[in-house]
């Protein structure tokens, strides 16, 4: 909604220029009505207070849903981590066990 101030401006500039009362009152009513239906149609960008409490409320729940995913990520590859040592630790006795005994052989 406009001012009273910015509403006496383009009344009085329109009143310097048209000298029809009757035409600058319809000039004013389309203005404030172009105004109105343009904050009608803004409003409905706006996001309430509940839609703001329910985008935050969304937001943690993906947050302790990627912290619980990365957690398990994290124990699998240090799992994954264990058993290939394990098995490498493994390999190389059997090499240095097949190593010595060829070089015992030959």
């Amino acid at each position: 909604m406009s001012t009273a101030y910015e509403v006496l401006t383009v009344y009085e500039l329109l009143k310097k220029h048209l000298k029809n009362e009757e035409d600058i009152r319809t000039i004013m009513n389309n203005i404030n009505q172009i105004i109105e239906s343009k904050i009608r149609f803004e409003k409905q960008d706006l996001a309430t207070k509940q839609d703001i409490n329910n985008l935050k409320s969304s937001i943690r729940g993906d947050i302790v849903e990627m912290k619980e995913s990365i957690f398990r990520m994290k124990l699998g590859m240090e799992r994954g981590f264990s058993e290939n040592l394990g098995w490498f630790t493994v390999i190389i006795i059997i090499f240095f066990s097949i190593s010595i005994t060829a070089a015992r052989l030959l």
